[in-house]
């Protein structure tokens, strides 16, 4: 669940139309900044979906 979900994110948040249009509003290097930013939370938020998951199958694995 987590990789699908950070996938649906960074479609949205990394795509290229969407940099190529804030491109013209902030200078290059803050973008890469951002999209590094970006990068890295959708990353961490697909890791902790998938630990989570992962925990709640053991968890209920355990309780049968």
């Amino acid at each position: 669940m987590g990789t699908a979900l950070a996938f649906m994110m960074a479609v949205i948040g990394l795509s290229l139309p969407e940099m190529i249009i804030l491109r013209k509003v902030i200078k290059l290097k803050l973008l890469i900044i951002f999209a590094g930013i970006l990068f890295l939370a959708f990353t961490l938020t697909g890791y902790l979906f998938n630990i989570n998951d992962t925990v709640e199958r053991i968890v209920l694995y355990a309780v049968r």
